[in-house]
């Protein structure tokens, strides 16, 4: 309904289909998220909506197995990793990618630009009321990621792992 208001007084009509998209993605409806966030045209968006793009994208071709799309697309969102943090870590969530969303996280914590957003999304929050299979799986995936010997050090050093009593924003 967001999208459709948006788009009928034609004002920011990219931000709403990408999130409509995203949503699409964690219902595991992925041909639905591709189609939303498809013909939306490079200069419809800044670079952060460029990578949110793409990494709608990410999560749409690996629930449809189609790798070679959700690699080239995860290439091009890792070339900008700096202009969409969430939306990269969202997209290597959706394909699995504990060795480079670690690298990432690392990376991240070493920029002092960047440290306190990734401090703010490791903390461990209060769980979402209703998650859907995908949000479980790419929880899991996160939460093994900040487990490892490499990430938990790099925490450590900027700051600590506590619990808020919050919900976080869903992946």
């Amino acid at each position: 309904m967001a999208r459709d208001v948006s788009v009928a007084d034609g004002r920011d009509m990219v931000s709403q289909r990408i999130n409509l998209g995203a949503l699409y993605t964690a219902l595991s409806r992925p041909n639905e998220a591709l189609k939303e966030v498809g013909n939306i045209r490079a200069n419809q968006a800044n670079l952060y909506g460029q990578m949110s793009i793409e990494g709608v994208k990410v999560c749409a071709y690996a629930q449809t197995g189609e790798t070679d799309k959700m690699k080239a697309s995860l290439d091009l969102m890792l070339q900008n990793a700096k202009a969409a943090y969430s939306p990269l870590q969202t997209a290597l969530l959706c394909a699995e990618d504990s060795d480079m969303l670690a690298k990432v996280i690392i990376d991240q914590l070493e920029d002092p630009d960047t440290r306190t957003y990734a401090l703010m999304n490791v903390q461990t929050y209060l769980p979402q009321k209703k998650s859907t299979p995908v949000q479980l799986a790419r929880e899991a995936t996160r939460q093994k990621t900040l487990a490892r010997a490499d990430v938990q050090p790099a925490i450590l050093k900027y700051g600590e792992i506590i619990s808020l009593p919050i919900r976080p924003i869903p992946y």
